[in-house]
């Protein structure tokens, strides 16, 4: 099954939660950044399932702009997933995670916490272009912008 397939499971809600648990865990194997960015963002889905969505998106930002990877494996909701069962090109994941990050973390509607990750995860993964865009951006609250100055 592909990302679309898994999306519809996990994000239906008439699935029982090992389905969807396992839908979500191959999504996060197949790379499906887009995917996953809409399970955060839909708060009809439950927080498992929002922030396991969220950790993972978070995974691949920590590989970095380089994409060297400095990790064996990603954790995301309790599960963890070695690097070498993913079945795409991590170096398409890193960039495209960090884009989805930047603009969560300057979602005003989404939660603290969750703008709170995301700005950690662009610091850790050294995402410095989107830290900066952070840190100069005087709309945003002090302690994202003193956040984001760690990434520079």
């Amino acid at each position: 099954m592909g990302c679309e397939d898994n999306y519809y499971l996990a994000s239906n809600s008439d699935r029982p939660d090992w389905m969807r648990r396992e839908a979500l865990s191959n999504l996060v194997r197949d790379g499906c950044v887009e995917h996953l960015g809409k399970l955060v963002n839909n708060p009809d889905r439950p927080d498992w399932m929002r922030y396991g969505a969220l950790e993972a998106i978070c995974a691949y930002a920590c590989l970095g702009p380089s994409v060297t990877v400095r990790t064996s494996s990603i954790s995301f909701g309790g599960q963890s997933l070695s690097m070498s069962s993913l079945s795409v090109d991590v170096s398409f994941l890193a960039p495209a995670a960090a884009d989805f990050l930047i603009r969560l973390a300057n979602n005003t509607d989404r939660p603290d916490r969750m703008r709170k990750a995301a700005v950690e995860a662009l610091v850790a993964g050294r995402w410095s272009k989107q830290c900066l865009s952070i840190a100069d951006n005087s709309d945003r609250p002090d302690w994202m912008r003193k956040m984001a100055m760690k990434g520079l």
